[in-house]
């Protein structure tokens, strides 16, 4: 439709045939743009095989000289070479023969999907793949299909007056196809933030035309597509008017309310509860639209992401700043993060995280938290319940937790059963041996998110999951670091985290290998690694003698004895003990109003990879 609208070529009837009684229909409200140009249209939904780049290559040169073709015959152009085995040079040929047939041409190239083939590759497990059809630098020949087809565009430009238009999912490849800096990205604009998903008066209209409904069918329809499919809002604003719905799915969720008699017992079935919210997901999704499948698979490499899942998933919104989102970001700033040496590039690292997610789809701007002082501060939760489920659906297919090993660890819970299983779920992280700073807090996240994900895989109920948050205050005024509730059986966790460089110490030379492992070192992920090694065959009186040095295993002003810098892991036990103590009154009359009959107190200490309870 915008190449028809572009084209300078669409005549006046094909023109009003398009986009008659449209609002940019009238002659004034047209536009300079309107039917001004030469247009070249290409869509880059290419088949990425087994990843090799040279055939990648290939099939975009032939995408590329199909529409240079297309675009010679549209314009009856002379003299035009197409290179079959260089569809780039071909496209340059093209722009020089438009040039001489009219030195006053302007050319307006249209790009859909150009990142479709990059994020195929994104996820594959081998990097150099993406690397190679997209980010390598060389001739243009040579270079990264995408780097070389956008480095080509922007040649164009020194050939003719030139315009493009580009569309995709992420700015992700635009990025590593660094060439692409005549490109900006328009996405966070106001102008634009409407056209990326349907409004209630869009859902309402498509509804109506569905006329073998009755209206109480169509208010019921309206409530499940607002729960399911709407809350996305791609410009900061507090007006919760704006949220849009996901297009897809509405259109997806129309077609199966065309259905006889299978639509309107959707209906039935949602309006009276005989489907709950997790079974409706199921029924209504569509296979087009899976936000987690492939991007999580991104986020599980990234050493920042497991703990803002966990707020999310727990209803809350992440607060960020807008500058920071706006930046651009290549795709192993995201995997692969440098240690962050301040609190502001830790934030800057994390902020591409939550790009990547928001431009996913996975989080979307929160419409009921706006900071009025300063704008640049903007939060960001998950859009809807369909978004919520494919991000625990996601995590729960990494995991091979079964009802009886949930039922083994916590239905008559010892230390041994809890201490095999809280490994096992340290075991499934992929970001915890990332980085030697991370803490208490990172270790709640990983357990907090794979309990809930586990959970909800056998049970929609009569089960609870709380994380004592910063982030996410106890509405009871309660503190528990983790505390579970299956049934009648209550659990309650009070954990500590040991950082590796904290027993690195001379104390401990017969355990751990000073000439390896020192305080000062650099943690990088494979000497964390090898100190995981080091200590998984120790037994849990040696990681329990161990000394701690409180120098580097927690900043000043949170040491727990102020009076001595060090003490051993056996100690911490003693403070899970107070704490346990201090607040296990409380807790048991909370739990008993969730129906629990027994609580159970533990201590856990982690250290590495390895679990002490």
């Amino acid at each position: 439709m915008l190449a028809y609208y572009l084209d300078k070529n669409t005549s006046e009837e094909r023109f009003e045939e398009l986009f008659g009684g449209l609002a940019i229909f009238p002659e004034e409200k047209r536009g300079e743009c309107c039917r001004q140009f030469y247009v070249m249209r290409f869509d880059l939904t290419i088949d990425i095989g087994n990843g090799d780049v040279d055939k990648i290559r290939e099939r975009l040169y032939r995408v590329v000289n199909r529409e240079v073709r297309a675009f010679v015959r549209r314009y009856n152009l002379k003299d035009v070479r197409i290179y079959d085995d260089d569809g780039l040079e071909s496209l340059k040929e093209a722009a020089q023969a438009l040039k001489n047939t009219d030195p006053n041409a302007k050319l307006f190239i249209l790009v859909d999907e150009y990142d479709r083939f990059s994020n195929e590759l994104m996820v594959q497990s081998d990097p150099s793949l993406y690397h190679g059809a997209v980010a390598a630098e060389g001739p243009e020949a040579e270079s990264g299909p995408l780097r070389g087809f956008m480095t080509t565009i922007k040649s164009i430009g020194d050939i003719i007056s030139t315009r493009s238009y580009v569309t995709g999912l992420t700015p992700i490849s635009l990025a590593d196809a660094s060439s692409a800096n005549i490109f900006n990205n328009i996405s966070f604009e106001h102008s634009v933030a409407g056209v990326f998903g349907f409004t209630e008066a869009d859902v309402k209209t498509g509804l109506a035309a569905l006329t073998h409904l009755s209206d109480e069918e169509r208010e019921i329809a309206f409530d499940l597509m607002t729960q399911l499919f709407k809350g996305y809002l791609f410009y900061p604003a507090n007006d919760e008017t704006d949220m849009l719905y996901n297009p897809q799915l509405c259109i997806n969720f129309f077609k199966i309310l065309c259905e006889i008699p299978d639509g309107p017992q959707v209906l039935s079935d949602w309006h009276f509860g005989r489907s709950s919210t997790t079974d409706m997901v199921k029924r209504v999704d569509d296979d087009n639209t899976q936000v987690s499948d492939s991007a999580l698979r991104i986020l599980a490499r990234s050493p920042l992401t497991l703990r803002d899942l966990a707020i999310l998933e727990s209803g809350d919104s992440i607060e960020t700043e807008l500058s920071l989102l706006k930046m651009k970001f290549k795709l192993r700033e995201i995997t692969q993060p440098a240690v962050a040496a301040d609190e502001a590039a830790y934030e800057e690292q994390r902020a591409r995280t939550l790009a990547f997610m928001f431009a996913h789809g996975i989080v979307t701007f929160d419409a009921s938290r706006i900071n009025q002082e300063n704008r640049d501060i903007v939060y960001l939760r998950v859009p809807n319940e369909m978004v919520r489920y494919k991000l625990l659906s996601t995590i729960r297919s990494r995991m091979n937790a079964q009802m009886g090993d949930l039922e083994a660890a916590f239905r008559d819970p010892t230390a041994e059963s809890l201490s095999v299983y809280l490994d096992e779920l340290l075991d499934l992280s992929e970001v915890l041996t990332l980085e030697n700073r991370q803490g208490e807090f990172n270790v709640h996240a990983i357990f907090e998110m794979y309990l809930r994900a586990a959970w909800r895989s056998v049970r929609d109920s009569a089960y609870h999951v709380r994380c004592e948050n910063k982030q996410v205050p106890s509405s009871s005024g309660m503190r528990f670091d983790i505390l579970l509730v299956l049934d009648d059986v209550a659990v309650l966790m009070e954990l500590k985290c040991v950082r590796p460089n904290a027993v690195c110490n001379s104390e401990n030379k017969n355990i751990i290998d000073l000439n390896k492992f020192t305080q000062n070192v650099r943690w990088a992920p494979n000497l964390l690694g090898d100190f995981e090694d080091c200590i998984a065959t120790r037994s849990v009186e040696d990681l329990k003698n161990l000394t701690v040095d409180f120098k580097y295993g927690l900043p000043n002003d949170l040491l727990p004895y102020r009076g001595t810098r060090k003490r051993q892991v056996r100690d911490y036990f003693i403070e899970c003990d107070q704490q346990l103590d201090k607040y296990k009154q409380t807790t048991a009359e909370y739990v008993k109003a969730l129906g629990a009959k027994r609580l159970y107190l533990f201590g856990v200490v982690n250290i590495g990879r390895r679990v002490i309870v």
